[in-house]
């Protein structure tokens, strides 16, 4: 993404969560289907996906990104030490064809990213922000191991959870220092 500036990169986790989001939506409409902070996947309060994107710069410029996606499809036993794990199968009760799951993220993930390349940077934000779990709610957090409660506001341009207090103090934090609490 060589049109991307640096300083702007948590913008691809925005277009990879949307992405799979959007996908995740169309195969199981009614679910109740949730973009974590920064970049999850939840069904309720059980994780369905993950994404790591991987950014490669040289000299403050993009040299290539790469992006993995971690989806529990048809999956109904999970190890014991996950802790809230979920699949499309368990929450839909069907069988899913992976190769057609692969081509609608293939394909929401270019349509994303042309939104992104094109600048149509408030689609992105409309769709991640208003499908993002907890947003604008007041929630409890384990904050730098205390609890608090607080409602999430929107994220900064380095991709950090910005949250206010019921007290309105701002707090904005990384992804090591924020637990959600279910």
């Amino acid at each position: 993404p060589t049109f991307l500036p640096v300083s702007s990169q948590f913008e691809l986790h925005k277009v990879m969560s949307v992405a799979v989001w959007q996908t995740v939506h169309d195969l199981a409409p009614d679910a109740d289907t949730k973009i974590k902070w920064p970049n999850d996947i939840y069904i309720g309060n059980r994780k369905l996906c993950g994404i790591l994107v991987n950014n490669v710069i040289s000299s403050n410029c993009y040299q290539l990104a790469v992006a993995g996606t971690g989806l529990n499809v048809n999956q109904m036993v999970f190890p014991p030490d996950l802790p809230n794990p979920t699949s499309l199968k368990l929450e839909s009760g069907t069988d899913f064809d992976l190769e057609k799951i692969l081509t609608e993220i293939v394909c929401n993930t270019e349509f994303w990213y042309r939104q992104l390349k094109n600048g149509n940077w408030e689609a992105i934000n409309r769709t991640y922000f208003s499908h993002m779990l907890n947003f604008g709610t007041q929630k409890q957090y384990r904050y730098r191991q205390k609890l608090i409660e607080a409602a999430i506001t929107g994220v900064d341009k380095f991709g950090r959870l910005i949250l206010r207090t019921k007290d309105n103090r701002h707090i904005i934090c990384d992804i090591k220092e924020i637990e959600y609490i279910f």
